[in-house]
């Protein structure tokens, strides 16, 4: 399997879980009520990016797919907080613990690549 596919298997799925996860998580039609449309716009657009950087295959795309997974699992995670979202809410846990995930998955790949436990 070549370095990255993993990354771009863990950012589709995730991404196909944030596409997804309001409807299941918020109740299907409450998700798109204006009480919730902060917490399923933030899980949306963060699914449909993890999505984008899922499909960046060139070989100089690997290191620019890391670091925007970094960047997009911290917008994640202060995304909620920053738009004042509820702190209580599944939704707002569901894209804290994603963005934690697409920063670890990052960071570890970084990892092998930079120490050459990995090599291409």
């Amino acid at each position: 399997m070549e370095m990255f596919a993993r990354v771009r298997w863990i950012y589709a799925s995730l991404g196909l879980w944030l596409l997804v996860s309001p409807f299941l998580l918020l109740g299907g039609q409450s998700s798109l009520m204006n009480a919730r449309i902060g917490e399923t716009s933030v899980l949306i657009l963060g699914g449909l990016t993890a999505l984008l950087l899922a499909c960046l295959n060139k070989p100089w795309h690997d290191q620019v797919q890391m670091v925007a997974g970094v960047t997009l699992g911290l917008s994640m995670i202060a995304a909620p907080l920053a738009l004042g979202l509820a702190e209580n809410s599944v939704a707002v846990w569901n894209a804290q613990i994603i963005g934690a995930v697409f920063v670890l998955s990052a960071l570890f790949e970084l990892y092998d690549h930079w120490s050459g436990h990995n090599p291409q």
